[in-house]
């Protein structure tokens, strides 16, 4: 081979070389570029999902609840950074389909925009970031700007068991009334409180030896957190709070000064029964120690759940004992009789274990009707 021959075989594989090496190095900067467009929208993706479930927290089936969880979903999106900005969301207060906010129901895995606050259970949350300049690509191949986005939808958590509660009428229940009986089986009942009945219950204190003064002391310290609640449905401030694993102490003595006072501040700080029920009342009893023209004033709330085996249920139990609080059951105590003989010393109540009725701050306490919302969830 000529030596002219070898030169121009040496250039031909330095041009061949120099060109598998340009294609190498466009090819790898659009990988970089591409990286960049991932990683904008990985950071795009976090933020969908934060302002998503800040927002889903919020529905709490009011249009107040609403307006919250839009304020929410735009706070916390700028909270974080994509493109080395923060995340900036249009509240999309008219919940136009397409915008960044957009309110609605989730059922069945579909997504529908919805305004209906009894409805509203999942908020949509989109973000953008367009016309992202690539650093390389853009010279070597002709890339044109990148854009990424994300979007995300999370559901307003599931209504749980309550284990917490703000505060709680001093009877305790025992677990075996639920798995013996049906929702309409207690519904309505009789407290006889001494001597212990079947199916019957006690007064009951959390942390705390029942007796005249601490009963009486429990009754009045509870009244301002059901009273909030019955004003707005929530409750801002811990009365007589009790959860689940608290000690509890049985007592099933009448306690003739106790179910006086009982009587004495259904009359003066009982809410309406309507506020309660939208069933009717049911008749006043004989001997009851609620005037005819106060009758409907009643107390409601969370009663303490312990278990003490079936023997409270069958040979109505020891009582006079401390149990574990297992969860709560809803209850309005509506009448009182406190003169006459012990079994003529009651308290009759109405019992809805199916509720429900949010009123916990904690969950997983067993299905009794008092519940609480658990977290939100990303649902897609």
């Amino acid at each position: 081979m000529s030596r002219r021959s070898r030169r121009s075989r040496r250039a031909a594989v330095v041009v061949v070389v120099s060109l598998i090496v340009l294609v190498l190095l466009a090819f790898g900067a659009l990988v970089l570029d591409l990286g960049y467009g991932r990683t904008v929208q990985a950071q795009l993706q976090a933020g969908t999902d934060a302002a998503a479930l800040a927002g889903a927290a919020e529905l709490d089936q009011s249009t107040a609840g609403l307006a919250a969880a839009r304020e929410a979903a735009v706070e916390v999106a700028a909270l974080n950074i994509a493109n080395g900005d923060p995340l900036v969301l249009d509240a999309n207060p008219s919940n136009a389909p397409d915008g960044d906010v957009v309110l609605g129901t989730w059922s069945g895995g579909v997504f529908t925009p919805s305004s209906n606050a009894a409805a509203v259970n999942s908020v949509l949350v989109r973000a953008r970031s367009t016309g992202l300049l690539p650093f390389l690509s853009g010279a070597a191949l002709g890339q044109g700007p990148l854009d990424a986005g994300a979007h995300t939808i999370a559901r307003r958590g599931a209504e749980i068991s309550a284990s917490e509660v703000p505060w709680y009428l001093p009877f305790g229940l025992p677990e075996c009334l639920f798995d013996s009986h049906t929702p309409g089986e207690i519904l309505d009942m009789t407290f006889e409180l001494n001597p212990a009945g079947v199916d019957n219950t006690g007064w009951a204190l959390v942390e705390g030896t029942t007796s005249a003064a601490s009963l009486i002391s429990q009754l009045t310290a509870m009244l301002p957190c059901m009273r909030e609640w019955a004003t707005t449905g929530d409750v801002t401030q811990v009365c007589t709070q009790a959860s689940a694993g608290d000690d509890l102490n049985l007592s099933n003595g009448d306690i003739t000064s106790a179910l006086k006072r009982l009587a004495e501040l259904m009359v003066s700080d009982g809410i309406p029964w309507a506020t309660v029920s939208d069933e009717a009342l049911p008749p006043r009893h004989s001997g009851s120690a609620i005037p005819a023209a106060k009758y409907g004033k009643v107390l409601a709330g969370p009663l303490p759940i312990f278990d003490g085996g079936s023997a409270y249920c069958s040979e109505a139990g020891s009582w006079n004992e401390w149990r574990p609080v297992i969860g709560f059951a809803w209850v309005i105590i509506y009448d009182v009789r406190w003169q006459g003989s012990a079994k003529q010393k009651n308290v009759w109540v109405r019992i809805d274990p199916e509720g429900p009725y949010s009123v916990g701050t904690w969950f997983d306490g067993g299905s009794y009707g008092v519940v609480a919302t658990g977290p939100a969830v990303v649902v897609q």
